[in-house]
């Protein structure tokens, strides 16, 4: 038996403290000091760093098992999802109290790269944020939609693994390229014809490829056709 891989449990705990963020109290202080005590806070706070370099290591652990070279990591300008705010008294700027960023960081080890990616939820001045993991890797595919693509991967798993047990790991995600709708082949370009990607999957004791392909569909807005790579 396959189990499902861990992110598919976040998404609901995701989207509820998401829903109790947009409740709690603004700040009266002006949007450009905002960005500074951003700015300030993820490059200078001791306890975000450990947190942050917790996590990475955790994963690093589950995306290279047989490494036992240190990992070197390089942080990426992170994307806003809902911006931050901090209370009004300086003596309260210990945290955000609210606030939702994704923290990207490229780790290196053993000649092998990937991006390891963090959904950071802030919404207590006195608590340092929490840190969902992502999946690894460039995935173009929603969150909304990375449960149902991940759910598809288990089943063509178990399909194609008649004893399988233990958990499955997404150890990195990558863009193949786009469809061309004139002659279905991958191009370079984006053409909003859907894309191709591959997904490299620790399952059952091995390492698989999967391809995805991700196409629109006028009743479910995307198509996903899922497949173990030959």
């Amino acid at each position: 038996m396959i189990h499902k891989a861990p992110y598919i449990y976040f998404f609901k705990t995701i989207l509820y403290l998401i829903a109790m963020i947009a409740f709690t109290t603004t700040s009266s202080l002006a949007s450009d000091d905002q960005d500074k005590l951003f700015k300030r806070y993820i490059t200078e706070n001791s306890q975000y760093k450990i947190l942050l370099k917790l996590n990475n290591d955790k994963l690093q652990k589950l995306t290279f098992p047989n490494c036992d070279t240190p990992a070197t990591y390089k942080r990426l300008k992170p994307t806003i999802l809902i911006p931050t705010t901090f209370a009004p008294k300086e003596s309260d700027h210990k945290h955000p109290a609210k606030g939702q960023w994704i923290e990207k960081s490229i780790i290196t080890a053993c000649n092998k790269q990937t991006l390891f990616n963090h959904i950071v939820i802030a919404a207590n001045v006195k608590k340092t944020p929490t840190l969902f993991p992502m999946i690894n890797g460039q995935t173009k595919i929603d969150q909304i939609y990375q449960s149902t693509v991940l759910k598809k991967i288990i089943s063509k798993l178990k399909d194609h693994e008649t004893r399988c047990h233990g958990k499955s790991f997404i150890k990195n995600t990558g863009i193949l390229g786009y469809r061309n709708p004139e002659t279905n082949a991958l191009s370079k370009k984006d053409k909003n014809s859907g894309w191709f990607e591959r997904w490299v999957v620790d399952a059952c004791g091995k390492s698989y490829d999967i391809n995805i392909a991700t196409l629109p569909d006028p009743r479910s807005t995307y198509r996903f056709i899922v497949n173990i790579a030959q």
